[in-house]
C-alpha cells in the first residue's frame, strides 16, 4: 500500500497522470482495510490518498469529482486534529485546486486558514507558502504589484526549500506575475532557475520526511 502510494505520488509529479491514478486508485481501495491510521512519513496515509488522488483527478480533467473530494478531504483534515496533516491538505489540494478552477473567494478562504493554522503551529514552510498564496491571489485580483512584491518576498524567505514540489505552483505564478508586471527578463531568469534546480536534483536521493515538513 504504502509503495502504491509513493509511486502515486512520484508518477504524479513527472506527469503520468494515467499512471498514477492506477496506483493511487489501488490504495484508495485498499484504505478501508486498515486496522488503524497508517502513517505514512508523519501524514496520515488515509487523507493524504485522498489530498492527492483531488490532485490528479483534477490533472484528467475530472473537475466536479475532485472539487467534491477536495470539500469531503478539508472536512476530513480538519477532524483529524493533526496540524501538519491539515496544513498539506489545504496546501496539496484546497487552496492550489480552487486557485486553478478559478474559485479565488474559495481559494483566499483557504489560504487565510491555512496562513493562520501554520502560523499557530509554528510550521515554517506551510506558512510561507501560505504567504506565497496570498500574493498569488492579490495578483490574480489584479493588484500586480503588491502581489508581487508578497509572492518574491515569500519565495526568498524559503530560500532552497523553494524547490520543493509544492512551492512549483508559486514560482511558475512568479514567473506570469513578473511578465504580466513587464518585467520580462527576470520571469525568463525565474524559470530557467526553477528548471535548472530541478534537473540537478533529479539524481539526488531525499530523505523521505524531509519534503513533509
Amino acid at each position: 500500500m504504502l509503495a502504491d502510494r509513493l509511486l502515486a505520488v512520484s508518477l504524479h509529479f513527472l506527469g503520468d497522470q494515467n499512471g498514477a491514478r492506477r496506483h493511487i486508485d489501488q490504495v484508495n481501495a485498499s484504505l478501508d482495510l486498515l486496522v488503524e491510521k497508517l502513517k505514512i512519513f508523519p501524514l496520515d496515509l488515509r487523507i493524504s490518498t485522498h489530498y492527492f488522488r483531488a490532485r490528479i483527478l483534477w490533472l484528467q480533467g475530472l473537475f466536479d469529482q475532485s472539487l467534491r473530494l477536495v470539500e469531503d478531504n478539508v472536512e476530513e483534515g480538519r477532524a483529524n486534529g493533526h496540524a501538519l496533516t491539515f496544513c498539506s491538505v489545504l496546501g496539496q489540494s484546497a487552496c492550489p485546486i480552487t486557485f486553478l478552477a478559478g474559485d479565488f473567494d474559495a481559494a483566499e478562504r483557504y489560504g487565510d486558514v491555512l496562513f493562520k493554522h501554520a502560523e499557530r503551529h509554528a510550521i515554517r514552510l506551510w506558512r510561507l507558502w501560505a504567504g506565497c498564496f496570498k500574493g498569488m491571489i492579490m495578483a490574480k485580483r489584479g493588484d500586480i504589484e503588491p502581489g508581487l512584491a508578497l509572492l518574491r518576498s515569500e519565495i526568498d524567505r524559503a530560500g532552497d526549500a523553494r524547490f520543493l514540489p509544492r512551492f512549483l505552483l508559486p514560482l511558475g505564478e512568479l514567473a506570469a506575475c513578473l511578465g504580466e508586471a513587464s518585467e520580462i527578463e527576470k520571469g525568463l531568469t525565474a524559470v530557467d532557475e526553477t528548471f535548472g534546480a530541478l534537473r540537478s536534483q533529479a539524481g539526488t536521493v531525499v530523505r523521505p520526511g524531509a519534503a513533509a515538513h
